[in-house]
């Protein structure tokens, strides 16, 4: 995820092939963190996985693709946040700071004078999340 080369690129491509789900969600939550080398498969293989049967590779490659900025994953999670349930609410809001989609901190802040508390408090920790993510420094770790 910090270390972006071609060679990881494609290591990361080579994973979403394999049969294990775990593996290939990880392999999601690693793209998407920088402007990819080979930009036409990365973005087919994402929307690929996009479609996928397993909801965890969906969800991840919808986060993958928010974090490039593509209009229809960020789409998808704004009208998660706009739900009327309080669940997939929250659920966005927990993806969106785990998986670093800083396109949406927008939502996320207008999230935070929500009526309901607890969505306002989620909001706020996840725009919390976004900012520690924003000063990671590889040699800080």
């Amino acid at each position: 995820r910090h270390f972006p080369s071609e060679a990881a690129e494609w290591l990361l491509l080579d994973a979403l092939d394999r049969r294990g789900e775990d593996l290939r969600v990880a392999a999601l939550g690693s793209l998407g963190w920088w402007v990819p080398v080979h930009p036409t498969p990365v973005l087919a293989r994402l929307k690929e996985a996009r479609l996928d049967r397993s909801p965890a590779v969906m969800t991840a490659a919808q986060a993958a693709l928010a974090r490039l900025g593509e209009r229809h994953a960020l789409r998808w999670l704004r009208q998660q946040l706009l739900g009327e349930v309080a669940d997939p609410v929250h659920r966005a809001i927990q993806l969106i700071g785990e998986e670093g989609v800083l396109l949406l901190w927008p939502d996320l802040d207008a999230l935070t004078d929500a009526e309901d508390c607890d969505i306002a408090l989620h909001a706020r920790e996840a725009l919390e999340l976004l900012r520690e993510n924003l000063s990671f420094s590889p040699a800080s770790r």
